[in-house]
């Protein structure tokens, strides 16, 4: 993010939020963070079914865009083990 200002672990104002951050509707507060966690256990299952249709193997390399507060980085790993890379990248640097 060039030239961008990322917003502070307290949220910012939405003048030194990067775009993505600044334009999330349900907000970054401790609750919205819970909720997102608490969701992603919810659909886990879901998750780990999905991925296993993806064909992912041992030594590939998979990317987490967006995951949030917990993702599916592990879940990633799990099917790109072993010698595989798994990268997560969101735009929230408190996550």
């Amino acid at each position: 993010m060039d030239g961008e200002v990322l917003a502070d672990q307290a949220g910012g104002s939405p003048a030194t939020q990067s775009p993505a951050t600044a334009i999330y509707a349900l907000g970054r507060d401790r609750e919205e963070s819970a909720r997102l966690r608490h969701q992603s256990a919810e659909m886990r299952p879901y998750s780990a079914r999905l991925l296993d249709r993806t064909g992912l193997a041992g030594g590939q390399s998979a990317i987490d865009l967006g995951g949030g507060p917990s993702g599916i980085i592990d879940l990633l790993a799990e099917r790109v083990a072993p010698g595989g890379r798994v990268v997560g990248v969101d735009a929230d640097p408190c996550t």
